[in-house]
């Protein structure tokens, strides 16, 4: 930037040199004659105007400099005159190029519209002026500064716009209020999205506390027996039967086979009638002691043929006229399954006890239906089997049992159980994973297991509807994949579903052994009598101690002398006359068996 004409220093001039002097009083000491060059003769017109303002007073305003540099007095030396000029303005900056193009384009513009006046006929009226589009302004190309002087120039240009004090007081309040409520808006959201984010995680990620579980503990003692031998015998029973060679026999009853296939069959597994005559003879099988807790033999796929293998005995005996022996197959079937029933090692041994409790029936109703022994021994084996009969406390307690199984499987030794009745010995605690929350996970088999229990000791006629069943709730609980506990829940629905039925296959085994039962005492006083009841409280207090109740009415099991049925109303709570089945006691809705006999009814004229 120049600096102003009016502190502009005056200038002395020597031939092509010029130098600035101070505005004093000083004089050179040394003289320059012959070099200095004397000034130009004034004008008479100078002379004058210089004449008028002496007269007057005033310097003449002409030029700034140029009154500056008169004021400065002249340097003479040995008749020698030293000068001095005003300092020659700095040239203006060219204009832009921008500025120039619009220039010349309104110099043309004018120059057009003259040259239309000039030429245009007398009477032609100039054209009205039409509004066109206002044509896009051509790219002038620059040519563009060196990289350092933009950036410089830029931020040079950005610091004046933001320290540029702002005059309007009411604009500088509306910049400080927009500041603060955007700094507020910024800090609320980042506060509002930090606090989102935290509860998410912690929703995710926290497992709730561990709740009580002192009412699922069993009540039995620990076993301390040194050394048992019942798990290796069952497993040497089960490797040892062989399957029936003819697949369509499978299918079918054993009673309902050729004799030769059913003789065929108990000759090849002589070794498996071996070894279940020896675990049977096994009284104590120490059912809660550490050995059951090593190895699962639920699992073993030789159940299905030991079931079928006991009764194509008990068949094949009763075939050839052995009715004692046949029965004693029978009763050695529900014996197996009684024992089964207080194994709790395993889940799996509930399930298989079931299993055998309902072939053992049909089987002794089969037998039961044609059997020509004396009410003595049909006493005895009644005797044996109401021994046989399935405990509400029992599967209560193994509830108990099968919720501490879960524990030892999540928790591993964590659990709190001891170290040698961990399943198959495994001392590890689950693997954590993402979505599965251990405490919460335990909650559900908690949960659900105290319902099961719960049902069992609930009689099924007190169901007023299936909706209204636990296992019913229990069901309803499905994972879901956006639940923060969606694994543990598949997991438990996994792990729960083989004991969801276990009340009603309970209440229907109860219901088949006390129709067996009755059928014993009907066919003890058919045997002795030669004729049947008209009601079942006529076999009491001789031939039954007291009569059998129906699980599923709550109410004596539905006896029609007429028919020769005897039957239990089902799972359907409804009584309609019972349902013969090849296979007795087959239809879950009416398990009915046959009484083999019926009253005649006289033919009315």
């Amino acid at each position: 930037m120049s600096r102003p004409s009016s502190l502009s220093k005056p200038r002395a001039v020597l031939g092509a040199m010029s130098w600035h002097l101070p505005e004093d009083d000083w004089t050179s000491p040394w003289s320059f004659e012959g070099e200095w060059t004397p000034p130009p003769p004034q004008s008479a017109e100078e002379r004058r105007r210089e004449a008028e303002l002496q007269q007057a007073g005033l310097p003449d305003t002409a030029d700034e400099s140029a009154g500056v540099a008169e004021r400065m007095p002249p340097i003479a030396s040995h008749g020698t005159v030293l000068t001095f000029e005003p300092e020659e303005a700095p040239e203006p900056p060219p204009p832009p190029a921008a500025k120039v193009v619009k220039q010349e384009v309104r110099e043309i513009r004018v120059a057009k519209e003259a040259d239309d006046v000039r030429f245009r006929p007398p009477g032609l009226r100039p054209p009205s002026p039409v509004a066109a589009p206002t044509p896009a302004p051509q790219p002038v190309k620059e040519v563009l500064p060196p990289p350092a002087e933009p950036r410089t120039e830029t931020r040079s240009r950005l610091t004046e716009r933001e320290t540029a004090p702002v005059a309007d007081p009411q604009r500088k309040r509306e910049l400080r209020n927009r500041v603060h409520r955007q700094s507020w808006g910024t800090l609320i959201s980042l506060s509002l999205g930090t606090l989102g984010f935290t509860l998410l995680a912690w929703i995710y990620l926290h497992d709730s506390p561990r709740e009580s579980d002192e009412d699922l503990r069993t009540q039995t003692a620990v076993d301390q027996t040194p050394v048992i031998q019942a798990p290796l015998k069952l497993r040497a029973f089960l490797d040892s039967v062989i399957p029936v060679e003819n697949v369509s026999l499978r299918s079918q009853p054993a009673w309902a086979w050729d004799t030769p296939s059913l003789a065929t069959f108990i000759r090849v597994n002589g070794t498996a009638f071996d070894n279940l005559r020896d675990l049977l003879e096994d009284y104590d099988w120490h059912p809660h002691h550490a050995a059951w807790y090593r190895e699962d033999a639920s699992t073993h796929p030789a159940w299905p043929h030991a079931a079928c293998l006991l009764q194509a005995q008990a068949a094949y005996l009763a075939r050839r006229g052995d009715e004692e022996p046949a029965f004693v197959a029978a009763i050695d079937q529900a014996e197996m399954a009684r024992r089964l029933q207080d194994v709790w090692a395993w889940p799996g041994y509930m399930r298989r006890a079931l299993e055998m409790q309902t072939a053992a029936a049909q089987t002794l109703a089969e037998l039961l239906k044609a059997t020509r022994l004396d009410g003595a021994t049909l006493g005895r084996f009644q005797k044996e089997f109401t021994q046989c009969q399935p405990d509400d406390g029992l599967l209560r307690q193994a509830c108990a049992a099968y919720y501490l199984h879960e524990k030892k499987l999540l928790l591993g030794t964590a659990s709190g159980e001891l170290l040698d009745t961990m399943p198959g010995g495994r001392l590890h605690q689950r693997p954590g994973r993402l979505f599965f929350k251990m405490n919460e996970t335990l909650g559900l088999f908690a949960s659900a297991f105290r319902e099961l229990r719960d049902e069992i000791s609930r009689p099924p006629y007190t169901r007023l509807s299936v909706a209204a069943s636990p296992s019913s709730r229990i069901r309803l609980t499905k994972p879901r994949f956006y639940h923060p506990n969606s694994n543990g829940e598949t997991y438990f629905s996994n792990h729960i579903e083989p004991h969801l039925t276990l009340p009603q296959d309970h209440s229907l085994a109860q219901a088949r052994h006390g129709l067996v039962r009755c059928l014993f005492a009907l066919r003890r006083y058919l045997a002795e009598r030669q004729t049947l009841p008209g009601t079942l409280t006529d076999l009491t207090p001789t031939y039954l101690l007291s009569l059998p109740i129906d699980p599923f009415s709550g109410e004596s099991l539905q006896y029609e002398a007429a028919s020769g049925r005897l039957y239990s109303v089902g799972v359907n709570l409804i009584a309609e006359g019972g349902r013969v089945t090849s296979l007795p006691m087959e239809d879950d809705r009416e398990p009915t068996v046959d009484l083999g006999i019926a009253i005649a009814v006289p033919v009315k004229k």
